[in-house]
């Protein structure tokens, strides 16, 4: 009988923990494209499972596995975290190794970190080609091609997509074709060629859901939605982008949900609908910040700034343009510590060997390196300090004067200017100009100067460096100055807004050669900078003035409307109340008098014979009559809480407020005396027979079964015993 060696239990049990490892692992990577979140969940049970264990394959592989899934769900910064770790382990297996190398330029890309995703595609090249993976290969063919696109190299992006598809032909599992062909229909929708867009979109998605690949189906969809919107075809435009985002909400891919949410954004905002445009982009930015993806919400605030700038609301519009600006430093910021970082790993894995010539020389290079890049992070840190700052105010003259101070710590500026152009003098006029530290007053450049660096600057709209005088021939042959400048370095960049040129900035410096091609792109930066203080400035001067011409017009509008009122509530003939105000006024006070239970006095009053009268001496006259007695009876009311108002043709009213029956007469009886003065001045009705008024007079205390009526008929009444008592007389009733 031969011999066998028979495994120890603790060895199988080790093997089948390890087949499970193994196992979890591939589950994993088939969930990847249907569901990254159940992904991650299984990648995590494997690294747990693993490291238990000790399987240094398993941790490994279940590292990059999770890595993968935060690149799909976009958290980039654990992503990276995962895959480093994972390349970190020394575990001899190229294709993991290639495929870590693919996943960490993917999220490079997201991060839009763009030279470290083309180095990490072109490592995990060549270990796909030296191990013959055309798998991996393919895939990263089709990467190398997506950095290409994102930088509008489409020509080059549809040669790699095309030699990625090349790279899969002769493979028999044909899985992967539906990556590189929606990848393809990406560019040419980018390019704005429909027919091809949707011919590759469709292609993909048959081949998707084939493949039951969820990604690329949604991302297809999404294609499709934009074709269909660019194409006017706005229903299925909404149907596409809707199924899109169903498949991504299933799949948490944060990143392509919020590029369908900002697709849905522009269809509404083109189709003029603001609400839902909005509704959207808060959407898209609320995951942006979940992901806490910086280059995503870049895009989002742009779009948010564009609409509240197109709706007229500036200060959001100027908020969003803020966001933006603090976004973009924090990316230039962790574009810079990724690039340290990526120094301070390459110095640590070379100094073993720093006694070589070959390793000195390249260590000199890096602290080159690495102290021309500390020098350009501390110039990037003062420019975005400064555009911080000269984007917080509205104040131009504090926004030229920081400027200039700043400006001195980052070059030599013996000379500093910013010129804007006024239309109405066809010239550069210099706001700011300062030389030696002392002002410039009244300097300016007309457009027809053709010897002027500033006008060829604004009208070429690009930088311009001169080092000495004797390149102000040689590279601008076209310019020939009137005399030696006195400054020997000068550059100059456009101020530009939405692609036009409003203006220029300078800095210039006695001393030759002290510029170069860093400082010129610096001065770019804060020209960016400059211009959108500008704008803002002078968006806000203008909605001020409008603000106060609006303000004037509306306070004429007030003084017109009071008016309006106070005419509206005159009898024409007399100016005193009409009858429609005695109304009011009546039933204001009544119902106060309710409340305080007070007393109100009205006195009835009529100009006896003015019939008579007018048929005599004319209506003229009569006219003249009834003012008269208008006058009077105002003179007979000394407070302002009383009120007189022409009640009829020849009858008037007193309304008294808070006046018994005996203050009441009293009033009554000066009106008489008044009107008797009044009239002993006009015309008699006959001989010796002067005009008099009769006055009815009633007085009550207002209560819940009375009404203001009452008072008025009480009065009525009282007037009519007045007239036949004789006219001329008093009656209360």
């Amino acid at each position: 009988m031969p011999l066998t060696t028979t495994p120890s239990r603790a060895r199988v049990a080790a093997i089948e923990v390890y087949a499970e490892i193994d196992h979890l692992n591939e589950q994993a990577a088939s969930l990847e494209r249907v569901s990254p979140s159940q992904m991650l969940k299984k990648a995590q049970q494997a690294h747990q499972l693993a490291t238990t264990a000790g399987y240094a394959k398993g941790i490994a592989r279940s590292l990059a596995q999770m890595g993968k899934a935060h690149v799909r769900l976009g958290n980039l910064v654990e992503a990276d975290q995962f895959l480093a770790q994972a390349q970190a382990s020394e575990v001899g297996d190229p294709q993991l190794q290639g495929e870590i190398f693919s996943n960490r330029g993917i999220n490079y890309i997201y991060s839009r970190v763009y030279d470290k995703a083309f180095a990490a595609f072109h490592q995990g090249l060549d270990l796909a080609r030296n191990s013959g993976n055309q798998v991996l290969e393919a895939q990263l063919l089709n990467n190398i091609g997506e950095i290409y696109r994102e930088h509008k190299d489409f020509a080059t992006a549809i040669a790699y997509y095309n030699q990625s598809l090349e790279a899969q032909r002769t493979l028999p599992d044909f899985k992967r074709k539906s990556v590189p062909v929606a990848n393809l229909s990406t560019v040419y929708l980018e390019m704005n060629d429909l027919d091809n867009a949707e011919l590759y979109a469709r292609q993909a998605l048959d081949v998707a859901r084939e493949q039951n690949d969820q990604m690329i189906e949604s991302a297809c969809l999404q294609q499709l939605g934009i074709i269909a919107k660019r194409r006017g075809q706005q229903e299925q435009a909404i149907e596409y982008l809707e199924a899109s985002l169903e498949i991504y909400r299933s799949t948490k891919e944060t990143i392509h949900t919020t590029e369908v949410l900002l697709a849905f954004h522009e269809l509404y905002f083109d189709a003029g609908n603001v609400e839902l445009s909005l509704q959207y982009l808060e959407r898209a930015l609320h995951l942006a910040e979940e992901a806490d993806s910086l280059a995503l919400r870049v895009d989002i605030y742009t779009e948010m700034a564009r609409v509240y700038e197109y709706i007229g609301d500036m200060q959001k519009a100027l908020f969003y343009y803020k966001q933006y600006q603090a976004t973009m430093v924090a990316i230039d910021k962790a574009e810079r510590e990724q690039r340290l970082r990526a120094i301070d790993m390459q110095i640590a894995a070379d100094e073993s060997f720093r006694e070589k010539e070959a390793y000195r020389l390249l260590n000199e290079e890096l602290d080159r390196r690495a102290k021309d890049l500390e020098e350009e992070i501390l110039t990037r840190q003062a420019i975005s300090d400064i555009g911080r700052s000269i984007t917080a105010t509205l104040d131009l003259q504090h926004i030229f004067d920081l400027v200039y101070r700043r400006m001195q710590q980052v070059m030599p500026a013996d000379c500093f200017g910013i010129g804007l152009y006024d239309a109405t003098t066809n010239a550069i006029e210099y706001l700011y100009l300062m030389e030696d530290d002392n002002p410039v007053e009244g300097y300016s450049t007309s457009l027809e100067n053709t010897s002027s660096f500033a006008v060829t600057c604004y009208q070429q709209r690009q930088g311009m460096l001169i080092n000495s005088y004797d390149e102000i021939i040689s590279v601008f042959a076209d310019i020939t100055p009137r005399r030696e400048p006195s400054m020997a370095a000068i550059m100059f960049q456009p101020l530009m807004v939405k692609g036009e040129s409003i203006g220029v900035v300078t800095v210039q410096s006695r001393t030759e050669r002290v510029y170069g091609q860093k400082t010129l792109d610096v001065l770019g930066m804060l020209a960016s900078y400059l211009s959108i203080a500008i704008l803002n400035a002078r968006r806000s001067e203008k909605l001020q003035e409008e603000i106060q011409q609006r303000q004037q017009v509306e306070q004429q509008l007030r003084q017109l409307n009071r008016e309006l009122a106070r005419l509206s509530n005159r009898d024409g003939l007399t100016n005193v109340a009409n009858r429609r105000y005695f109304d009011q006024t009546l039933q204001h006070v009544w119902h106060r008098a309710l409340r305080q239970q007070l007393y109100v006095s009205l006195l009835l009053i009529d100009v006896d014979f003015l019939k008579k009268y007018n048929d005599l001496h004319g209506h003229l006259s009569g006219d003249d009559v009834i003012r008269g007695i208008a006058q009077a009876l105002e003179q007979s009311v000394k407070r302002s809480t009383d009120l007189v108002a022409r009640y009829g043709g020849d009858e008037f009213v007193v309304l008294l407020n808070d006046t018994d029956t005996t203050a009441a007469v009293a009033v009554a009886e000066t009106i008489q005396r008044n009107v008797a003065a009044c009239c002993s001045t006009l015309p008699q009705l006959e001989r010796s027979t002067p005009l008099t008024v009769s006055i009815g007079l009633a007085t009550m205390m207002p209560d819940a079964n009375s009404h203001s009526r009452d008072l008025i008929a009480r009065s009525d009444l009282a007037l009519y015993q007045a007239k036949q008592a004789g006219r001329n007389c008093i009656r209360v009733y």
